[in-house]
């Protein structure tokens, strides 16, 4: 965060020194999928879920994704494998190289053991196999809307 710390364990809460204020912000999140149906998807069951309040975006290669993660920084990924420039790891590997906060899920059809095994090694909260189940991703939304008080402190 420009002009700002990140404080606890919550990405979401920042102080800013210029203005002495503990301020929540929106949760970021990023979804990574080649297929428009998936990222489409995804983004309407974490908007209409209504849970928290968040800025999503969205990227159908990994080359948008390490752009959109170069720029901002990401607290929530959820990542395909199968990505058509690059493998979804690789995009696992370069947001915790630069944002070793963000919590990043796999979702993807690729059950591969060796890849399961990557995902551990890079700390992915979660290996989902598609078709996933909607109660999955809620459940994920509904955790991290811990990370996103509504609240703005003045020191």
């Amino acid at each position: 965060e420009k002009g700002g710390e990140t404080l606890s364990n919550s990405p979401c809460i920042v102080y800013n020194f210029k203005t002495r204020e503990i301020v929540a912000r929106p949760v970021r999140i990023l979804i990574v999928d080649d297929e428009e149906q998936i990222r489409a998807s995804l983004k309407d069951l974490i908007v209409t879920a209504g849970i928290l309040e968040c800025q999503i975006s969205l990227a159908d290669r990994g080359t948008s994704a390490v752009n959109i993660l170069g720029e901002n920084g990401i607290d929530l990924m959820f990542v395909d494998i199968g990505l058509p420039d690059m493998s979804g790891l690789d995009v696992v590997r370069f947001a915790i190289s630069r944002w070793p906060k963000t919590v990043s899920y796999i979702v993807t059809a690729h059950d591969d053991i060796h890849h399961i095994l990557e995902a551990g090694r890079l700390c992915v909260r979660d290996y989902i196999i598609k078709p996933f189940e909607p109660e999955q991703i809620l459940g994920i939304v509904e955790s991290i809307q811990k990370l996103a008080l509504p609240f703005t402190v003045r020191l």
